[in-house]
């Protein structure tokens, strides 16, 4: 068991073409003492909703504000893992309590 995590996100914007500057994906760090895992969510505008299951609505759309500028994000606290277990991954479905199929999670890329 890791314990609980401290949650990072670096955002990635679009360089050139139709869409340059927007957000396009955001690779999420989550570490705690013993282990380090890494994955990314592509941006379909669900972050706002998604964060606010952990931070609250206020505090969420200041997160995706910093993102959508390009600004690495430190979550404010630790967490446990089933808090984020869905990656934030937008399936058609916003929230963890919806019942997400084992298959619908990311897949951790543990960091050594």
């Amino acid at each position: 068991m890791a314990g609980t995590y401290k949650l990072t996100a670096t955002p990635f914007l679009f360089c050139e073409g139709q869409f340059k500057g927007k957000m396009r994906n955001v690779t999420f760090t989550a570490q705690s003492s013993t282990q380090t895992n890494r994955w990314f969510a592509t941006n379909f505008g669900h972050f706002e909703k998604c964060f606010s299951d952990l931070v609250g609505v206020k505090l969420a759309k200041e997160i995706v504000t910093a993102l959508r500028k390009g600004e690495d994000v430190e979550f404010p606290s630790l967490y446990e893992k089933e808090q984020f277990d869905y990656g934030f991954i937008y399936m058609g479905r916003y929230r963890r309590d919806e019942g997400l199929e084992r298959q619908e999670r990311p897949e951790w890329y543990i960091v050594q």
